[in-house]
């Protein structure tokens, strides 16, 4: 049900993307900043701070409640602090997420143990998919046609009125695509007629 849900927004989101673009206002500051956010792991770090402040939200209760909780509050604010700089590693430090996205796993597990079963699940729930999320994530590469390499092959279609370069591929398609044409004038070179 969830995925149906999140694949209906996805699907909303994409056809009215271009009628918001034309009526929210400063349509340039939200284009460097969906940029900025794509070229790193925006959502995970985000769902870790989310799961951070629910553990420390939990145990700042009232003062007599908190009292009789002891012990787990304070490690609740302590896997909490730790979720939470994960989570802004994540952001603004993008180049260290394997590190980290395990150190916030292994901070989101303890929390099952020492802090009310992890925030009642959901703490724990959240660190875990945001150091999952962090961990899986990979920047895009180089554009295709941006050492000059890839970019000779103006055949594959013509101009687009969006300012695409026609046949430009982003990211490790374009890697996998020099290298296989790097190899395939070899090995796919037709053999010579035979007298």
């Amino acid at each position: 049900m969830l995925t149906f849900v999140l694949g209906f927004l996805a699907e909303l989101a994409k056809e009215t993307g271009s009628w918001l673009d034309r009526i929210l206002p400063a349509p340039g500051v939200r284009r460097a900043l969906r940029c900025w956010r794509r070229s790193r792991p925006f959502w995970a770090g985000l769902w870790a701070v989310a799961g951070g402040l629910e553990l420390i939200a939990l145990p700042l209760a009232p003062l007599p409640l908190m009292l009789k909780v002891g012990i787990g509050a304070m490690s609740a604010i302590g896997v909490g602090l730790v979720l939470i700089a994960g989570g802004l590693f994540f952001v603004f430090a993008p180049a260290q997420r394997m590190f980290v996205s395990v150190v916030t796993a292994i901070a989101s597990l303890v929390s099952l143990a020492t802090t009310n079963l992890g925030g009642f699940g959901i703490g724990c729930g959240l660190g875990l998919l945001g150091s999952s999320m962090a961990f899986g994530w990979l920047p895009d590469g180089p554009a295709a046609g941006a050492d000059g390499a890839d970019g000779a092959d103006g055949a594959d279609g013509a101009d687009g009125a969006d300012g695409a370069v026609p046949g430009a591929v982003s990211g490790r398609w374009a890697r996998t695509r020099k290298h296989l044409r790097a190899r395939a004038p070899d090995r796919l070179r037709p053999a010579p007629p035979s007298p």
